[in-house]
């Protein structure tokens, strides 16, 4: 959150996907960062859930367990971004700016 703040980006982090899908947000988020291997629902159930209730927000998937099958899952999902553990701050903010662009556009 704190990189985020320092790039200028506002953001809410939420201690679980169920926290996040019971939370009452003010508003749609511009780009979802989620890691893959949440405890309970994980990064892509959560993403198939939205998707299922037509929430279209674009998602970054996080990793710290990289490997073929995880990245390819990503990318068919429609990722707007795939990134492994340890994180570079500059990559990150640079894919969820990349996420955001069109949604600032359209």
């Amino acid at each position: 959150r704190r990189l985020l703040a320092s790039a200028g980006l506002a953001s809410i982090a939420f201690a679980s996907a169920q926290d996040y899908l019971e939370a009452q947000l003010p508003e749609a988020p511009g780009c979802l960062v989620l890691d893959i291997h949440l405890g309970g629902m994980n990064g892509f159930e959560l993403h198939q859930c939205l998707k299922a209730a037509g929430d279209t927000t674009p998602v970054v998937f996080i990793t710290a367990h990289d490997d073929e099958v995880t990245g390819e899952r990503a990318r068919l999902a429609g990722a707007a971004g795939y990134l492994r553990k340890p994180l570079e701050g500059s990559v990150l903010l640079e894919t969820i700016r990349a996420a955001l662009e069109p949604r600032a556009s359209g």
